[in-house]
């Protein structure tokens, strides 16, 4: 049923729609698919960290701490580039 969802997705709406879907699955314990969904949701223009905490979240939650080490290192270059730019 989510695969039907991602097929739908309207391009205006990524971001949302890709943070909705990393919950969804997170919570269904789907590792593969949050990670699937998260190599496409890193490529917007317009992320922000709500995907980064949706997915650290769910990598604690499903055990893998490499991952979340990765991604909280990740997140703190793109704050900080953030942060240069204002």
């Amino acid at each position: 049923m989510l695969s039907r969802a991602e097929e739908s997705v309207d391009p205006k709406s990524k971001k949302l729609a890709y943070e909705s879907l990393l919950m969804l699955y997170g919570n269904a314990g789907k590792a593969e698919d949050v990670y699937r969904i998260w190599d496409m949701y890193k490529n917007l223009p317009d992320k922000n960290s709500e995907g980064y905490r949706l997915v650290i979240s769910f990598s604690l939650k499903l055990g893998d701490i490499v991952t979340q080490i990765r991604l909280r290192k990740s997140e703190l270059k793109a704050t900080t580039s953030l942060m240069s730019e204002s």
